[in-house]
C-alpha cells in the first residue's frame, strides 16, 4: 500500500466494499487511510490475540535479546552496533540474536568486524514456544525496526517481563513500547540506544514496572 502504485489502486474497491476494516496498530490504519483513503476508527484498531498463559516471568540474567526476521527493516546492525558501544565503553552486555533471514551472513560479518564475537549469538529461527524460553532469561530486548505494522515481538517480551528499548521510527511499535518505567523509546542510533539501556537496566524499579506494563498486556491480547 505504502509503496506500489498498483497494489493501491487493487486494493482502493476491496476497502470501499468493506463493511468494516480493522486494523493492528494505528501505524497500519494510518497506511490505510494515506493509500486507499478509508478511515479506521479507533474502536476497530486492536491487536491480535496472543496466547501468553504459558509465558514465565524473566528471572534475568541472559542479557539482551533481539526476536526478529533478519532483513534490513529490522535494523539488528543496529543492535549489534550498540553492544560493541557499550562494550568499549566496559559496559559487557551479551546479545542473543533469535532469528533468521538473508542479513544473517552480513551480521555476522558484523559482529566479527566490531570484535565482539563472544558477546553476540545467533541461535537462527526457533518456534513460537522457544521465543518464550529465551525471553525467560533475558535482561532486556533491543528493537530498532523501523516501520513496523504492530511489533509483536516487543509486546510478547513485555508480556514475560522483558523491558523494550525501541525507536521512534519504529512505527506501531511506538504504541507497545513504553517510555520510562517498562521500556524507552530512542533515536536509532547505537550511542542513543546504548544510553537508553543502561538507563533501563539502572533503573531500581524497571523490573515491577515492566510487569505492571506486561500483565495490562496479557489482559488486553488474551484470545478471551
Amino acid at each position: 500500500l505504502r509503496k506500489s502504485r498498483i497494489a493501491r489502486a487493487l486494493a482502493r474497491p476491496v476497502f470501499e466494499r468493506a463493511r468494516v476494516v480493522t486494523a493492528v496498530s494505528r501505524e497500519l490504519a494510518g497506511w490505510v487511510q494515506n493509500a486507499v483513503g478509508r478511515f479506521v476508527s479507533p474502536a476497530h484498531i486492536q491487536p491480535m490475540p496472543v496466547d501468553t498463559a504459558a509465558y514465565p516471568w524473566t528471572s534475568g540474567g541472559g542479557g539482551a535479546v533481539v526476536v526478529a526476521r533478519l532483513v534490513a527493516q529490522k535494523r539488528v546492525h543496529l543492535a549489534i552496533e550498540s553492544i560493541a558501544f557499550l562494550a568499549s565503553c566496559g559496559h559487557d552486555l551479551p546479545l542473543t540474536v533469535v532469528g533468521e533471514g538473508p542479513e544473517r551472513a552480513a551480521l555476522e560479518r558484523l559482529v566479527s568486524r566490531l570484535g565482539i564475537t563472544p558477546f553476540v549469538q545467533f541461535v537462527g529461527a526457533v518456534p513460537p514456544a522457544g521465543i518464550a524460553e529465551y525471553l525467560a532469561h533475558a535482561d532486556v530486548m533491543i528493537f530498532p525496526a523501523q516501520g513496523e505494522g504492530f511489533g509483536l515481538a516487543a509486546a510478547e517480551a513485555l508480556m514475560a517481563g522483558v523491558p523494550v528499548v525501541g525507536c521512534w521510527d519504529g512505527g506501531g511499535v511506538v504504541d507497545v513500547v513504553p517510555e520510562a518505567g517498562g521500556g524507552r523509546l530512542t533515536l536509532p542510533s547505537p550511542e542513543a540506544i546504548s544510553d537508553a539501556i543502561l538507563d533501563l537496566l539502572h533503573d531500581p524499579d524497571h523490573r515491577e514496572l515492566t510487569r505492571l506494563v506486561g500483565e495490562s498486556w496479557r489482559a488486553r491480547l488474551a484470545p478471551a
